[in-house]
């Protein structure tokens, strides 16, 4: 009974919708966008590399939402999917917990979502001393201004007991 959106991030195969702004962060990492590797060209859309793994790919009436920016709703129609399907919870959780997932998922409290992140479900691109704890930490700082954490057993528990309301408010 739950939608499921997937997102990803790549650009134009001309890069037009790079911005010189975006490029030196990137650089910086040791990544080039557009540059050639083992998958294709990194964070071309259309590449190899670019594609949602098999393991989590979506089902035919899952929608996949691509973007430039951090957020997933900056650019995109994700926003639009949601309001249209009637949707105002939010259960969050992919790659990059120290990127893209928290920006996603503070620009959803911002647009009067309730999120619930499941932090055992999220990669963490970093791996700082700390860094983890404190973005799962942050999301229920000020009594849960970003949302809520929990874990995927917690969840499923939930589900089958039908407290979802308890774990996503």
């Amino acid at each position: 009974g739950f939608r499921i959106v997937h997102t990803r991030q790549g650009f134009r195969r001309d890069l037009a919708d790079l911005t010189p702004y975006l490029i030196e962060p990137y650089n910086r990492s040791g990544v080039e966008i557009g540059a050639s590797g083992p998958l294709g060209r990194v964070f071309v859309r259309g590449e190899r590399g670019w594609e949602i793994n098999s393991a989590v790919a979506p089902l035919g009436n899952e929608p996949v939402v691509d973007k430039t920016a951090n957020s997933a709703f900056v650019g995109t129609d994700l926003d639009l999917i949601l309001r249209g399907w009637r949707v105002d919870k939010l259960i969050i959780c992919g790659n990059t917990l120290d990127c893209c997932v928290h920006c996603t998922l503070r620009h959803a409290a911002d647009l009067q979502y309730q999120t619930l992140l499941l932090a055992d479900c999220c990669g963490c691109g970093e791996e700082a001393p700390g860094l983890r704890k404190a973005m799962i930490d942050s999301v229920k700082v000020e009594g849960g201004l970003f949302g809520t954490v929990a874990d995927s057993k917690a969840l499923l528990t939930a589900i089958s007991t039908g407290k979802t309301a308890k774990i996503l408010c």
